[in-house]
């Protein structure tokens, strides 16, 4: 989506306060993929709060995608990568640096 569509639907519907895992990770998941950096703290916090890799997997391949926000993944990740289980861990660290 654009920057535009992105600011558009998180002031119509408040996606990115969402309370529901399942939308705000599909909310996200469309944040990772556009750019749309004024949800980006979200984003970070919900990498950091979730260890799932039904949420994790789809939201770092997002990041991980371009190159504009690739070492953002690797951030996120390196700051919350103890707190994964280490079959998400390695297969995360797999997907970033493989």
């Amino acid at each position: 989506l654009s920057l535009e569509g992105c600011q558009w639907l998180d002031e119509s519907f408040a996606l990115t306060a969402s309370k529901n895992a399942e939308i705000l990770a599909a909310w996200l998941r469309i944040v990772a993929s556009s750019g749309y950096e004024a949800s980006y703290p979200r984003l970070r916090s919900f990498l950091g709060e979730v260890g799932r890799m039904k949420y994790l997997k789809p939201l770092y391949g997002a990041l991980h995608a371009s190159e504009a926000t690739m070492y953002l993944a690797r951030d996120i990740f390196d700051e919350n990568a103890s707190h994964y289980h280490p079959v998400a861990r390695a297969g995360i660290n797999a997907m970033l640096r493989g």
